[in-house]
């Protein structure tokens, strides 16, 4: 039996465009879109949460002192080099997950069902309007482990919250 080198198949390498790699992978300007995306998202998220919460909170009678700002971690098939373009938009779309952390110790000290609450509440509230200055993106709220930012036919950023032990948050 011949055995052949299928490193051109799966491998793009300088002139090797049309290849199966080249043809499953995101192209630099999609990259460009998710990444610009993400970066709005987290700035905006950052400024705004903190105080709209610290409001909220304040609003509903409870107490909580001085909400930080957020830190966040790009997860899943990004984080991993693994993301595809998608075959069939916009039944799939490519994917950024970028996860949204905050410490156990600024949310303890009220029931943690009431400020988990708030500020799923708060971070719904804010990307919504964040997304009415962007006229492609759309927020999808129905998943209840994130929300999500459409931000055309082909991609979206998902972004999951996260309540870690303060010393991590450090």
């Amino acid at each position: 039996m011949r055995k052949q080198n299928l490193n051109d198949f799966f491998y793009t390498g300088e002139n090797q465009e049309d290849t199966f790699f080249n043809n499953i992978s995101l192209t630099i300007s999609q990259k460009r879109t998710l990444l610009n995306a993400r970066k709005i998202i987290r700035t905006y998220l950052a400024q705004k949460v903190p105080s709209e919460l610290d409001n909220k909170v304040k609003n509903e009678g409870l107490s909580l002192n001085n909400f930080p700002k957020p830190r966040f971690f790009t997860q899943g098939s990004w984080a991993y080099q693994t993301l595809n373009a998608p075959a069939n938009p916009p039944e799939q779309q490519a994917d950024l997950d970028d996860g949204m952390y905050l410490p156990l110790g600024a949310v303890d000290q009220e029931p943690p069902s009431e400020i988990a609450e708030l500020l799923l509440k708060t971070v719904e509230e804010q990307l919504d309007a964040l997304c009415k200055a962007y006229p492609t993106w759309k927020i999808e709220t129905s998943n209840p482990n994130c929300t999500r930012i459409e931000l055309n036919d082909e991609m979206h950023i998902d972004v999951p919250l996260y309540i870690i032990p303060t010393e991590d948050f450090k």
